[in-house]
């Protein structure tokens, strides 16, 4: 009797195992594919605009795989982002003068030394934002309080954050003509885009 009640005990245990093994798998892929669809309801909220041609050119040139590329001017999203191979250029006026830092002479300048930079994380092999998290919302609010909180100086000293400055540093300096047509093109495009709204 002991015998039986010891194989249905394991044959149980193991049932059990087996349902775990498959129910929190299958459980954290929902939670997952939920949390990616409010993240992307957020995404496709925002208003967007495809980005000037001279920037898709050039992101190709780097990886084939990016893009789409989005100019972006929702007070939603106060940062510029990488999502997977997708880009989201913050083109609203606030904090451009932070790129000062980074020899951007006004705002234009400043927007593309905006998708330079986030190209440079790719370029770095960044995997994304640390501590970012986003929902059907937008990005949490405390996050958002621990960016503003961190000093400037400190945000470029970032080991996740300084290649993609220097990136950005790198093309301004060594590739004048590069750098010139990207913000050409972005002039255009917001010339055209102040006709058109």
């Amino acid at each position: 009797m002991l015998n039986i009640s010891r194989k249905t005990g394991l044959r149980g245990l193991y049932t059990l195992c087996i349902f775990l093994g498959t129910f929190i798998p299958q459980t954290l892929q929902t939670l997952n594919r939920i949390e990616m669809k409010d993240r992307r309801s957020f995404y496709n909220r925002l208003n967007k605009f495809p980005a000037p041609d001279g920037w898709v050119k050039f992101a190709k040139k780097i990886d084939p795989r990016i893009g789409p590329i989005w100019l972006v001017d929702d007070p939603s999203l106060p940062r510029s982002l990488i999502v997977g191979e997708e880009i989201f250029v913050n083109i609203r006026r606030e904090y451009w003068e932070n790129y000062r830092l980074l020899g951007a002479r006004s705002y234009e300048e400043a927007v593309v030394c905006r998708f330079l930079h986030e190209i440079g994380h790719i370029v770095a092999g960044s995997t994304g934002t640390q501590g970012l998290e986003i929902d059907s919302k937008g990005i949490s609010q405390e996050y958002e309080r621990r960016v503003r909180e961190t000093p400037l100086e400190a945000v470029l000293k970032d080991p996740h954050e300084e290649p993609a400055y220097n990136y950005v540093r790198n093309i301004k300096d060594n590739q004048p003509q590069e750098f010139s047509c990207l913000f050409e093109s972005f002039k255009v495009w917001h010339t055209k885009r102040g006709r058109d709204a």
